[in-house]
């Protein structure tokens, strides 16, 4: 992501994007131990639809409906919505993304 700077907030288990220029927000990723970030602490969170790190993908879908887009491979699954995605790997929630305004 060119022009684009990461900050994280390792006791919150947060990571969030800026831009460069702006020195505005493009995303905002919760993290739950991810590989090459597991040195941020489990972020506390659940969603507005009641989504927490114990969902599966298919609770995902349920509550959130068809994904935009599906990405997945060996170990591991992305699921992106209007305003929100989700990754797993190894069938575990690690990763919550909200994008910026």
């Amino acid at each position: 992501m060119d022009g684009v700077y990461f900050r994280e907030y390792p006791d919150k288990g947060i990571q969030v994007s800026y831009t460069h220029k702006e020195n505005k927000v493009v995303a905002i990723f919760f993290y739950n131990k991810q590989h090459r970030y597991e040195n941020l602490a489990t972020a506390p969170v659940k969603t507005e639809k009641g989504i927490d790190w114990n969902a599966s993908p298919e609770q995902v879908e349920k509550a959130y409906g068809k994904p935009k887009a599906n990405y997945s491979d060996t170990g591991w699954r992305r699921m992106v919505f209007e305003g929100i995605d989700f990754r797993w790997e190894n069938d575990v929630m690690v990763r919550i993304g909200i994008p910026g305004n």
